[in-house]
């Protein structure tokens, strides 16, 4: 098994499968940054080694990398290799076809879906989406299946509700394609019909935009917003920050390089698990994460307005919130439970590695 232990999405989505794998499989992870994810797996009693990738490597760190991987499988025999994300699996690719190991890729996102995805998919032995329309760049004969991100809260979870002051919240890492500055925005929008409106925004700083944090705190001032702005960092419990808010506000866009679309979204998931409303963009998976009208209200990426007005719908009337946050805690545990999401992965790399 192969990740980083740094804590986004697909990460914490795949910790989260590991611990519901079933008791005759047997899992060592290898993690190209080091991070929670790395207490987190050895407190579930996984091996793990850390061999630092940060950032693009250099042709010498790479070939480095692929003779110490080709070592790690030698060591370990595995019987197929799971590798999260599209950088992983880039990187050990090569190793596991030349030690005669499957591979399967999750793939998570839409990164260089197209130019490159076809051809990585045909080179591992198959490949498993977190929702259908990541699955949709995946060449015919490789997809082995979509298994969405699991849940991690406890079955009867629901959010406290009712906060002093409305509140919406953004979760996710900060960069700036997740739409943070946008949930600031659509804030200061609503101040004239909701004067006591708040924002939560949770999530870490990420090597590749740094000095975010700091240009989401210099836009919220800029709208004179920056007593009602609360800046979380990356939060181990979620229930900590759903319990504190109205609306689960995800506003995620395509950036200039093309990346920032969803794959499915794993924080809008688990607050309508909690029973909270949803406001989401709606490119890339966040379809199959919301249902339109009824869960949630979704709306055009990179418009603030939009985001603003559907927020206002739930604020303005608790009834309509409450009833979207009872059918979103009904879909998501029809389609989003862990264990049965953890079996579904591991019935589907058995079937991989059964092609060996």
């Amino acid at each position: 098994m192969l990740g980083t232990g740094q804590p986004g999405g697909a990460e914490l989505a795949a910790l989260t499968l590991f611990e519901h794998a079933p008791p005759d499989i047997e899992l060592e992870a290898l993690v190209l940054a080091p991070g929670p994810g790395v207490a987190r797996l050895e407190a579930m009693g996984i091996p793990v080694s850390v061999d630092p990738m940060v950032g693009r490597p250099s042709v010498r760190r790479a070939v480095r990398f692929h003779r110490s991987f080709r070592r790690l499988l030698e060591r370990v025999e595995p019987d197929v290799v799971l590798t999260v994300g599209i950088k992983s699996t880039v990187l050990c690719v090569a190793a596991a076809r030349m030690a005669r190991t499957p591979i399967v890729w999750q793939k998570v996102d839409f990164a260089y879906d197209g130019r490159f995805a076809r051809p990585l998919a045909r080179a591992c032995t198959g490949v498993i989406a977190n929702s259908q329309a990541v699955a949709a760049a995946v060449p015919d004969g490789r997809l082995l299946g979509v298994v969405p991100p699991p849940v991690r809260l406890d079955d009867d979870y629901r959010a406290a509700g009712r906060p002093p002051s409305p509140t919406i919240g953004s979760i996710g890492m900060l960069v700036p394609y997740k739409g943070h500055a946008h949930a600031i925005e659509a804030a200061a929008q609503l101040r004239a019909d909701v004067p006591d409106v708040r924002v939560l925004i949770a999530g870490g700083p990420t090597l590749t935009a740094p000095d975010h944090e700091q240009e989401l705190r210099d836009e919220a001032r800029r709208l004179d917003m920056a007593e009602r702005v609360e800046f979380l960092g990356h939060v181990e419990r979620i229930e900590d920050v759903l319990d504190r808010l109205s609306v689960l506000v995800s506003a995620t866009h395509r950036d200039e390089k093309g990346f920032g679309e969803e794959g499915l979204g794993a924080a809008i998931v688990e607050a309508s698990w909690a029973g909270l409303p949803v406001v989401a963009t709606s490119g890339g998976g966040v379809p199959e994460a919301v249902q339109d009208g009824v869960t949630g209200t979704l709306v055009p990426p990179a418009e603030p307005a939009r985001l603003a007005e559907a927020i206002h719908e739930y604020l303005a009337d608790p009834s309509a919130a409450r009833v979207a946050g009872e059918a979103g805690a009904r879909f998501a545990r029809e389609r989003f439970r862990p264990a049965t999401l953890g079996a579904q992965l591991f019935e589907l790399l058995r079937e991989a590695a059964g092609r060996a």
